[in-house]
């Protein structure tokens, strides 16, 4: 038996590397992999996917299925490079290089630069947490 969680967390704050995805010929998002972490996840690109919720749905049980086989998140992105297009989740071309993205804030910020900000996402008891967010916090009775 294996200690290998079987899903990936759908948030990082850690360095990631990231696949851009296509569907006849448009990118839709990105599919990403943190480096460090047992994280990866889709980001759709708004003005393209916005409110398909479909290719989000495909790749989160992609992933889902990549965690149950014990792929490494990297791993689980590198495998659907030149794949044929699917008409849902859409393709990464073949040939195609890993990106790299200091945060999945930084990654969503270049996909989507005049979106919504992503947020923080969430905080849990490995997350370091700046001095002044720990008594915010601990006012609000926030658990980490």
């Amino acid at each position: 038996m294996t200690n290998t969680p079987t899903t990936y967390s759908h948030w990082t704050r850690r360095p990631l590397t990231y696949l851009p995805v296509h569907r006849q010929g448009r990118l839709i998002g990105y599919l990403w992999a943190s480096e460090d972490h047992h994280a990866a996840g889709f980001e759709r690109q708004l003005a393209t996917a916005g409110d398909d919720l479909d290719c989000l749905l495909a790749w989160e049980r992609r992933l889902d299925d990549a965690a149950r086989r014990g792929l490494t998140p990297r791993e689980a992105i590198q495998e659907w490079i030149g794949e044929p297009e699917d008409p849902v989740a859409g393709t990464i071309p073949p040939g195609i290089r890993f990106g790299r993205a200091p945060s999945l804030a930084e990654l969503w910020d270049r996909l989507d630069p005049d979106g919504p900000p992503l947020g923080e996402g969430r905080w849990s008891r490995t997350t370091p947490i700046p001095t002044a967010r720990r008594s915010t916090a601990a006012m609000a009775g926030d658990h980490w």
